[in-house]
Formats: C-alpha cells, structure tokens, sequence
C-alpha cells in the first residue's frame, strides 16, 4: 500500500522488515518503478543504500528463537 505512494513523492529507497520471516528487502526508485536491491534474512550483514557505509548486523534485530519442546 505504501510503495505506491512513495514513489508519487519521490522517496528513492524503501526498506521493507518483516520480523516475523527474519527478513529484509530492499528496493530503490528508477523511472517510477521500485528495483528490488536486495534480499537478505537471518544473521546476514548488510551493507544496504542509502546506508552503504554502514553494515547492520540482522541477527541483532530479531528476537532469539525459542527451542522447540518436543
């Protein structure tokens, strides 16, 4: 719902997280349409734009997983 929005005004990155999946993906602005930059998940580190010169540990953004009781 937002992406189309964004792009109406121009924001040229977006980072969509989803918790629950452990994931990250990246888009960028080209022509009015969003490229997908990146995937990443898990524990990845990553170097992602506009934030490139940065490196973001993913693990440090999740909850630990809880063990399985069997």
């Amino acid at each position: 719902i937002k992406m189309p929005l964004y792009a109406h005004y121009e924001v040229q990155y977006i980072w969509l997280i989803d918790p629950a999946k452990r994931m990250l993906e990246a888009y960028r602005l080209d022509a009015g349409a969003w490229i997908e930059i990146g995937r990443f998940a898990d524990t990845d580190q990553v170097a992602v734009p506009p934030f490139e010169a940065v490196s973001l540990d993913l693990g440090a953004l999740w909850e630990p997983r809880r063990p399985v009781l069997v």
